[in-house]
């Protein structure tokens, strides 16, 4: 039996919601769960409780429960999963980024199989030429999407920029839109939205973040495609998502339904075959 508290306190008459986080014991298969308050009043006095839920740890479960109307019924909510999540937990594999924690397929694009592998706790692409894509695309269900991963690389950029990006509504590496961090050789990030419409890249929209690069440091960066409205924003893996950084405009794609994650080096950089990781993709 496992037992964690937290410094909330219940107040009379007043509903209080509160999260904990508990280990399972070893060789646990079954879960239960009940909200106590130490030294409780006597049984004059009642302890009420109208929701409990157990999940993985992480996520916003303060946001639940909620009603939903489908079809004219209202069904209440506890939690909703992920279009597509992968935290890369898996066994290592040298070729290919293969199936997600939620069951999609991977598909890779640019440079050698060898260039796109899982490590068993992340995604890797190996940049051993400049200006050449490596591209992983997973298929959704329609063209809008909340696309989110962390990003790290392994050194700091020389030469000239190390460009990683999150992508939506893909048709492949040519026609896309991404949300790019590119990290200058002064360890400066600079947030970009771009379209990539038969290979022809446009900036649509930039921020200059005031985030530091370091290697193997991981950022968050998310990308939000609904309709013509692109947006965009990126922050540390600790810290608490800020405003979105860049929002944009711009619906001359509207027929991928893949989304991604995409590294390259550019023209002028030197740091041969560097390495990105990737952890945490998830469609929201």
């Amino acid at each position: 039996m496992t037992f964690s508290s937290n410094d909330e306190h219940v107040i009379k008459h007043e509903w209080t919601y509160f999260e904990v986080t508990a280990a399972a014991p070893v060789g646990a298969v079954t879960a239960n769960a009940a909200p106590t308050v130490p030294d409780f009043p006597p049984s004059t006095d009642i302890l009420w409780c109208t929701h409990v839920m157990i999940r993985e740890a992480g996520g916003d479960p303060d946001q639940f429960p909620l009603d939903i109307r489908i079809g004219g019924e209202v069904m209440r909510t506890i939690g909703i999963e992920s279009a597509v999540l992968d935290n890369f937990t898996r066994t290592a594999s040298a070729s290919t980024w293969g199936t997600s924690t939620s069951g999609n397929a991977w598909t890779n694009t640019g440079g050698v199989a060898a260039d796109h592998y899982t490590t068993g706790t992340e995604g890797a692409h190996r940049l051993t030429a400049v200006d050449v894509a490596r591209l992983d695309l997973v298929a959704i269900s329609g063209t809008d999407a909340l696309v989110q991963a962390d990003i790290a690389t392994a050194a700091l950029a020389t030469g000239g920029p190390q460009l990683v990006s999150l992508a939506t509504r893909a048709v492949d590496g040519d026609n896309c839109y991404l949300a790019q961090l590119s990290i200058s050789t002064a360890a400066v990030i600079t947030l970009t939205i771009r379209k990539r419409a038969a290979g022809v890249e446009t900036e649509l929209g930039s921020y200059t973040t005031a985030l530091t690069h370091t290697a193997f440091g991981f950022f968050r960066l998310q990308l939000q495609s609904v309709g013509s409205e692109h947006k965009a924003r990126v922050w540390p893996v600790a810290a608490l998502a800020p405003d979105w950084q860049v929002e944009v405009s711009e619906g001359a794609l509207v027929t991928g339904s893949n989304v991604g994650c995409r590294s390259v080096r550019q023209t002028a950089n030197t740091n041969t075959n560097l390495i990105v990781s990737w952890d945490n993709f998830e469609v929201l």
